[in-house]
């Protein structure tokens, strides 16, 4: 509703729970995160992982989770 793109890589699971939180359970991501700066209504964009939580207020990063393991690009 924001305007934020989630890209799924191929075999890639998530779970959407609430807005502007994404829970990558296995696979690849990309986010393009609106800017939470520049509209004070948006609060931060969260993913969530096996080991990790990822927090952005407008930016564009990768995460991937495999098993028990996460990474940020």
């Amino acid at each position: 509703p924001d305007g934020s793109l989630v890209y799924l890589n191929a075999e890639t699971e998530i779970k959407l729970n609430e807005d502007r939180k994404v829970v990558l359970t296995k696979g690849q991501i990309f986010v393009e995160a609106v800017s939470a700066k520049l509209n004070k209504e948006l609060s931060t964009f969260v993913v969530e992982t096996p080991d990790r939580v990822v927090s952005a207020l407008g930016t564009k990063f990768a995460v991937t989770a495999s098993g028990k393991k996460s990474s940020v690009h």
